[in-house]
């Protein structure tokens, strides 16, 4: 839970990045590799027999990509705020996965 205090209460950017990074934390600790990452990445094929380093590899760059085309997207209608912070919630998540 976050708190205000008079300080964040005086800069509300500061509220509003401790808000953003809340919420990428808890969505990092909620993602599922398994159940998720079709939905972010529809067309990523995984190789069966590739190593699990390859395999995180492989979906961090993935990942890393779709959301540098998603920020492109940043003001035009086809944006999506909820898909950007999908793309975030689970890079976070495969680059602790992977270290």
């Amino acid at each position: 839970m976050l708190i205000d205090s008079p300080q964040t209460a005086r800069n509300p950017s500061r509220a509003t990045s401790r808000a953003v990074e809340a919420t990428l934390m808890s969505g990092a600790r909620q993602y599922r590799r398994s159940t998720m990452l079709h939905r972010l990445l529809p067309g990523l094929m995984l190789s069966e027999d590739a190593d699990a380093a390859q395999t995180s590899a492989r979906i961090i760059a993935a990942l890393r990509e779709a959301l540098r085309h998603e920020r492109a997207r940043a003001g035009h209608w086809t944006y999506d705020l909820n898909r950007h912070l999908g793309l975030a919630q689970a890079l976070r998540a495969e680059l602790a996965r992977h270290h």
